[in-house]
Formats: C-alpha cells, structure tokens, sequence
C-alpha cells in the first residue's frame, strides 16, 4: 500500500501541519488561551472551620479513602503496627547487660516511630 515516496509524505507533512498558517494561529490561540487561565492577582486564603468534603459517591471521595475530613484523620493510623514490635518484650533483672541494651534500643525506636506518626497527623 505504498502510493507515495518518502519525500512527498515529507512534503505533504510539512504544508499541511508544519508551516500552515491556521495551525501555527490555532496554536497561537491556545498558547493565549492557556496564559489567560492563570491568575494574575493572589487569591487571599481564609481558613475554614469546616473543611470541605466530597460528595460520598464521588471519584474524590474514593481517592481519599480512609480519610476522614470531619475529624482530620485517618482510620488507620501510620505505621499503625508500630506497638507490635514491643508485644513480647519484657524487662527481667536477669536479662544481661546487652540483651537489655537491645531493648532498650527497640523501645527508642518505637518512640521515633510514635513521633513520626504525630508529625504525619499535624
């Protein structure tokens, strides 16, 4: 099905979508249109006591699953398997200075994983 050489596709391609004037003043208008969209002024910020919510049956509402809006939080917290880790550990005086040590080490790390959950939340 090759009617046309390489160089007349070429040519055909360039006077019709190339250098057409109504496509190069299509896009022009586009580029104009686009930059008219934009605001030149700030838009002034008011806090909200109620914040906005999706309608229920909404796309946006599917996105933010597990958000709720009202109470500004998520039905499951962040790394919400954090206390896990301390479920089995238990301080004995018999335990040697390093097995104590190790403990220890996991009960600091559960506290960096509970402040970085409260971060997440602010």
């Amino acid at each position: 099905m090759c009617t046309k050489t390489k160089e007349e596709c070429e040519k055909h391609y360039m006077k019709h979508f190339i250098n057409n004037p109504l496509f190069a003043s299509t896009l022009l208008n586009l580029k104009q249109a686009e930059a008219a969209k934009t605001a030149d002024t700030a838009i002034p910020f008011h806090s909200a006591d109620d914040p906005p919510r999706p309608a229920f049956d909404s796309l946006l509402s599917r996105d933010m699953a597990g958000y709720m809006p009202a109470r500004a939080d998520f039905i499951e917290e962040f790394d919400n398997y954090a206390e896990w880790d301390l479920r089995d550990i238990d301080f004995v005086e018999d335990d040697s200075d390093i097995l104590h040590a190790l403990k220890m080490a996991v009960v600091d790390i559960y506290h960096s994983r509970l402040k970085e959950r409260q971060r997440r939340k602010k």
